[in-house]
């Protein structure tokens, strides 16, 4: 995960440590000096790696202090120590959670190749761990993960003539789409299965119930079976592939209007 020891001296983490959350600080290796000692055998790396643990086996919702705790056999007043409060943790596990960037992005040649690898990242990080679109996302990247991941979108985007609001936003578009469609995914994995023929149930009674003089778009669609054709997590990530292609069109367009001018 990314704890990392401070990179100021001692003088400048005190102001950090008071503007950042504190799960934010121990993201990047900051952590106040406090009266009560570390216990053996227990520190924040192992702490959040439980946390992960207990969620990758049960979902987030089965992480707490406690479960954590049990995990590591100790108490959950122990991880007090290390972690003000839940919310802390959190902020931890969705930042290792992520993790490093892929090391495949250095590979792609070009701002829309890595822009594409930089997505599928994303998306591919919440199909391995689907808890992580469940922790709320209160304000802009702030831990090391996050900002590590919001760099490299950005520098794929460096040799653009976008300008710097422009990269920025294009970063934040990609990841919301990325998110949003692996939270469809895991979704529909988690639904009914095509056996149990939900979608064609669903279709013939949205073909009864909907007026053909109100929904003249929407009844062929129905008729045509496109919504039971749908109802699988092969045809989610062909959703996320045309959702995707269809952003980079839009940056592409910028782009080429940008070099114009």
């Amino acid at each position: 995960m990314g704890i990392e020891e401070p990179t100021t001296g001692a003088a400048g983490v005190q102001p950090l440590l008071e503007a950042l959350p504190a799960g934010v600080a121990l993201s990047w290796g900051l952590s106040p000096s406090g009266s009560r000692g570390p216990k053996p055998g227990m520190s924040v790396p192992k702490i959040v790696e439980a946390a992960m643990s207990v969620a990758d086996e049960g979902g987030l919702s089965a992480v707490s202090m406690k479960s954590v705790a049990d995990r590591l056999g100790f108490t959950a007043m122990s991880l007090y120590r290390y972690l003000k409060s839940k919310d802390d943790l959190l902020i931890l596990m969705l930042d290792a959670g992520f993790g490093p960037v892929p090391e495949r992005l250095a590979e792609a040649a070009g701002w829309r190749a890595k822009c594409r690898v930089w997505a599928w990242g994303i998306y591919d990080s919440v199909l391995h761990r689907p808890w992580l679109v469940d922790i709320p996302i209160g304000g802009a990247p702030m831990t090391y993960y996050q900002m590590r991941w919001l760099e490299a979108c950005l520098q794929a985007l460096a040799g653009t003539p976008l300008n710097g609001e422009q990269k920025l936003h294009t970063a934040l578009t990609l990841s919301s789409i990325s998110l949003a469609n692996a939270r469809l995914s895991r979704d529909i994995g988690q639904g009914p299965s095509a056996a149990d023929d939900a979608g064609a149930r669903f279709e013939q009674a949205m073909t009864d119930l909907l007026p053909a003089g109100e929904f003249p778009q929407l009844l062929p669609l129905l008729r045509a079976g496109e919504f039971s054709a749908d109802d699988s997590t092969a045809t989610a990530h062909e959703h996320f592939e045309f959702a995707l292609e269809l952003v980079l069109d839009g940056v592409a367009g910028r782009i080429e209007a940008a070099a114009s001018r």
